[in-house]
């Protein structure tokens, strides 16, 4: 048959495990010998129940042998089954680099978005009334309308956690815009804050 070794499968551990230690070395002499001559031994033993099982497998390699040899002689592949699947793992492979490579990309092209607000936005409402609690000294107007346009964010882009506090600010360079704070209109918005209880006011 060509060849000078026999493939021997882990199965073959469990398709013996009845017989004897001495069954089993007749069964592999009886293995290796038809391997080696194409010549089917006599078994007496229970060996023999077992044998036919073994010559089918010997049989196939074989076979598949065969047609590889035959195959890589005429140049052509010798395990077709093989080659596909050789040809199908490769193209995964470069299917798998190519994801990754965009995912890659994807990574520097990200922006982080910035961090959402901790709290919904004041309504013009809750701005108003605050501001009416402080004295009515400005317009909360034009307050509410540039933080709203800039989605409630500071000049460099953080949150607003404290709206009143960015309020108070506000009021007071709008009061030192008119000449007003402390002078004109007798207010001292931090005395205004504890007069009226506002929360989260602060002393300016």
């Amino acid at each position: 048959m060509g060849k000078c070794y026999v493939k021997a499968y882990y199965d073959w551990i469990e398709q013996t495990a009845a017989l004897s230690d001495a069954e089993r070395g007749r069964l592999f002499i009886a293995v290796l010998e038809y391997a080696r001559s194409g010549l089917e031994p006599k078994l007496d033993g229970r060996e023999g129940i077992l044998f036919p099982v073994f010559r089918a497998t010997l049989d196939r390699d074989n076979k598949i042998s065969e047609t590889n040899s035959k195959n890589g002689s005429l140049g052509g592949r010798g395990n077709k089954a093989y080659e596909s699947g050789r040809k199908q793992n490769k193209a995964t492979e470069s299917e798998q680099k190519a994801t990754k490579d965009k995912d890659k990309d994807k990574e520097k092209d990200y922006i982080s978005p910035s961090p959402p607000l901790p709290r919904t936005a004041p309504t013009f409402d809750e701005v108003a009334e605050y501001a009416k609690l402080r004295g009515g000294l400005i317009d909360p107007k034009p307050f509410y309308e540039v933080y709203s346009v800039a989605g409630w964010r500071d000049t460099e882009g953080k949150p607003v956690y404290n709206w009143q506090q960015k309020f108070q600010l506000w009021e007071k360079r709008e009061l030192e815009k008119k000449g007003g704070a402390m002078n004109g209109h007798g207010h001292d918005t931090g005395r205004d804050a504890k007069k009226w209880n506002v929360p989260g006011a602060v002393n300016l």
